[in-house]
């Protein structure tokens, strides 16, 4: 049995983490409404992340500003996520309803398809179960309501899966042949490959890719363009939408542009500019609003309680994270308003700058700026939280009235993390120019949690019910809107390679802690290089490949 799939969309994959210590009944209702939630969600919608959460749990999370998931992506992940709960709660082979589920190999047989092929389907929706058949061996159980669900969906797709038949030699010469007479007559690559598609019955994409494997355009110079590409040349006109999210994707994952310009037939400089234009248009989407204090911006950041210390993680022990916010020391009022001047001055100043992007043909470097306001915003804004956490520890206990060591596991995991979220808006909402000091809106916001959670009579405490070893999401990855997109992670790399920065060679981890603020601001690519004594580009190829060593070893 394959392992399980990685959760793509943030929302669920922090959601399946709370869920893992839910007690098995708990994880059994969830599970059905989870595959409920794959009946609902349209592809080409968008879904608020308290939706999300509510439809799976039936709790409706406080979120001011929840983030926001593509219909795609979401669709995708349920199948994930409703694989991991069954593996969770223990669902074995003999408790299926006879006749409610088909195995993986009833279902090849049903629609004439391979694994490979049922596994594609499952990331486009198809739901199964992942059941313990005995001796340690789980298989995939597929509820026959999901599967006759996406037989009416994709309908086409599995009668053309069932009829699919590769393109052999003799017929891939003959294609070849017939898109050279096409190029001669005057057709681009494209034009050929649509012609032929229609006659032989295949897709365009398949046939086209014939063609270019053949060198059909290359020697004409009709459908490709000169310069530094791959064996057939480069592709002419602009990338498809496809390949656009294709190459912001890779470059999230830390894959040279250089390498994906090849794997595409594009030259690496028509790369760099759809990256770049991918970034700016995910800072548009952001909607900052301009506002005041970017005229004393430099003033207050080069003061310590800007620069000093940032970036340090939240606990990811339950435990751990309840006793240290316990203890932390109240904050110093002029600390306390320092950081407030910092955080909004640099938002005004992200927001100023993004609202000047264009859909096309930004700079690299005022992109990059941008992105690095928004991250050292990020780490000022997790300071200010940090220094209200004994605030709500307490907030939260006066309200349950009771130690948040007696509160339930799940519960509190969830009723903490809400609390922070709340302690987190109340910054967006307040200037320490107006007076005061932010334990007063903070106060508030836990309040608002805490009231929608009802009290358990004292006879039903237990006593010293949370211990050590109960996992809970770092907090502080989650304090800004943009540090997560659409569901995954944006301006924050994955966690994993934060685990992972051991391995690294001095230079590389420095690299990272300098572009990140893992221990002081956050550095622009210009301000690495210049930090580490290398060019601009080499200092950027080298977080690439950092990124992705740190984040493999972190995640073994």
């Amino acid at each position: 049995m394959p392992r399980l799939r990685t959760l793509r969309v943030g929302a669920l994959d922090e959601l399946a983490r709370q869920l893992r210590f839910a007690p098995a009944e708990t994880l059994r209702r969830q599970l059905v409404r989870a595959e409920q939630l794959a009946a609902e969600v349209d592809p080409g919608v968008n879904y608020p992340e308290d939706w999300v959460v509510f439809r799976v749990t039936g709790y409706r999370p406080q979120m001011e500003a929840p983030a926001i998931v593509v219909g795609e992506a979401l669709i995708g992940d349920v199948s994930a996520l409703v694989e991991r709960l069954s593996a969770a709660a223990g669902v074995k082979e003999a408790e299926l309803e006879a006749g409610s589920f088909l195995s993986t190999r009833d279902l090849c047989a049903r629609w004439g398809v391979s694994a490979k092929t049922l596994e594609r389907y499952r990331r486009m929706g198809l739901v199964a179960r992942r059941v313990a058949a005995g001796g340690g061996v789980s298989r995939l159980a597929f509820l026959k309501d999901s599967v006759e669900r996406f037989e009416r969906a994709w309908k086409g797709r599995i009668d053309g899966a069932r009829e699919f038949s590769r393109i052999g030699g003799a017929l891939e010469a003959r294609m070849v042949r017939r898109g050279e007479a096409y190029v001669r007559l005057g057709c681009s690559v494209n034009q050929a490959a649509a012609r032929i598609a229609d006659r032989y019955g295949r897709s365009k994409e398949a046939v086209r890719q014939v063609l270019i494997r053949g060198g059909v355009g290359s020697s004409a110079g009709v459908g490709v363009e000169e310069g530094e590409g791959g064996e057939g040349g480069e592709r002419r006109g602009p990338p498809s939408a496809r390949e656009r999210g294709l190459m912001a994707r890779a470059w999230w994952w830390g894959i040279e542009p250089g390498r994906l310009a090849r794997r595409l037939s594009r030259s690496p400089a028509s790369v760099h500019r759809v990256i770049v234009d991918e970034r700016a248009a995910r800072l548009r989407r952001l909607k900052l609003s301009p506002g005041e204090g970017v005229k004393e911006l430099e003033g207050v950041l080069s003061r310590p309680e800007c620069g000093m210390g940032l970036g340090a993680p939240g606990a990811t022990d339950l435990l751990e994270l309840v006793r240290s916010a316990r203890e932390m020391p109240p904050p110093e009022a002029p600390a306390e308003r320092t950081r407030l001047a910092a955080y909004h001055g640099l938002v005004s100043r992200a927001a100023g700058a993004a609202a000047g992007l264009s859909r096309h043909g930004n700079a690299a470097r005022v992109v990059d700026r941008i992105e690095t306001d928004l991250r050292w915003a990020a780490r000022i804004k997790a300071e200010l939280v940090r220094s209200e956490l004994a605030l709500i520890v307490r907030t939260l206990e006066s309200g349950l009235g009771r130690p948040l060591e007696e509160v339930r596991t799940a519960a509190l995991s969830r009723l903490l993390l809400e609390a922070i979220g709340a302690a987190a808006r109340a910054v967006d909402g307040f200037h320490a120019g107006k007076g005061g000091r932010l334990a007063a809106p903070v106060g508030l916001g836990v309040n608002r949690v805490v009231a929608g959670v009802a009290r358990e009579p004292d006879g039903s405490r237990a006593r010293s019910r949370l211990g050590p070893g109960v996992r809970v999401a770092d907090w502080t990855r989650r304090v800004a809107a943009w540090q997560v997109s659409d569901g995954h992670w944006w301006l924050e790399p994955p966690g994993s390679v934060r685990a992972g920065l051991g391995v690294l060679p001095a230079r590389a981890r420095r690299v990272l802690e300098l572009r990140y603020g893992w221990g002081g601001p956050p550095r622009t690519i210009e301000e690495v290089a210049a930090e580490v004594g290398l060019p601009a580009v080499r200092a950027a190829a080298m977080e690439r490949r950092a990124l992705v060593m740190a984040g493999r070893a972190g995640a073994a």
